[in-house]
């Protein structure tokens, strides 16, 4: 990577890691593939989690907040 430097990469539980990448925003996804994944919510999800969680709307945050 010619390009690349080493972002800092901090969750909001204060754990770090040190990832060497070409933007702020290939450091995050590389650590939240590690440590994140996603389906699709089955109905006994929604049904358990409904009550005390809402649903968040991914489409209204943008970019920028990433990097």
């Amino acid at each position: 990577m010619s390009n690349s430097r080493i972002y800092l990469v901090q969750s909001v539980n204060d754990s770090k890691r040190l990832v060497r990448a070409t933007n702020p925003a290939q450091a995050v996804r590389h650590v939240a593939r590690a440590e994140i994944t996603a389906s699709v919510a089955s109905q006994d999800d929604l049904v358990t989690l409904l009550p005390t969680h809402k649903i968040e709307d991914a489409s209204a945050s943008s970019e920028a907040e990433v990097e």
